[in-house]
């Protein structure tokens, strides 16, 4: 359980004479605490082809990009999987799918 929610790395655990016991390991708290509200990007776009405000821009919009795929296969439009064999096949559906939630987009906007 304690390392379901990463939590391993604060405590100091000791099983000795048929007792647990543990404490609070204060100095990795107040390390990991310093890093709160910090999160790393890592790319291999260039430096001048996209800076670091944009790169975070851009891996937030991920997201939007998740929503709308849950938004294919589950909540709005239910669109079942299709096996496909062909490469093309697999382009047309694809486009398709994207069609119809840009549609839906616009329709909710309206």
């Amino acid at each position: 359980m304690i390392h379901r929610y990463k939590m391993a790395k604060h405590v100091q655990i000791t099983i000795a004479g048929g007792r647990l016991t543990w404490t609070r390991d204060v100095t990795r708290i107040q390390q990991e605490a310093q890093l709160d509200g910090f999160y790393v990007i890592r790319t291999n776009v260039a430096v001048a082809a996209l800076t670091a405000p944009d790169a975070a821009r851009q891996y937030k919009a991920v997201a939007r990009v998740e929503r709308a795929f849950r938004c294919l296969k589950r909540i709005d439009m239910r669109i079942r999987p299709i096996h496909q064999r062909t490469n093309d096949h697999v382009r047309a559906h694809v486009f398709l799918c994207v069609l119809a939630y840009y549609v839906e987009r616009h329709l909710r906007q309206a």
